[in-house]
């Protein structure tokens, strides 16, 4: 429920009334990076099959009256995301991946 965009506390709301069981928010939320650290471990050493042309793709987007710029980089090919990249300026500061 949480990867489907509720918070912490709806997704133990939801816990509450699909399964009877009281859970509170900060449980979700260790359930959640419980999931992502096991994840992580599981998917790290899987590498991405990419090719040698990718796709940097830059927007901007304005947040609370200011610009942010975020950037993906993809392979062309499979679509894969290299990497996501939020910047304070057009031209982000942190290089990207070669």
């Amino acid at each position: 429920m949480y990867y489907d965009s509720l918070s912490y506390r709806r997704t133990a709301e939801n816990v509450d009334q699909y399964f009877g069981r009281e859970t509170s928010p900060g449980s979700v939320c260790s359930w959640v990076r419980n999931l992502a650290k096991r994840a992580d471990e599981t998917l790290r050493p899987m590498k991405a099959a990419t090719g040698d042309a990718w796709i940097a793709d830059g927007l901007v987007v304005n947040v609370e009256g200011k610009k942010y710029w975020p950037f993906n980089v993809m392979d062309s090919k499979t679509r894969f995301v290299l990497t996501a990249y939020l910047s304070p300026v057009k031209t982000p500061r942190r290089p990207l991946p070669p």
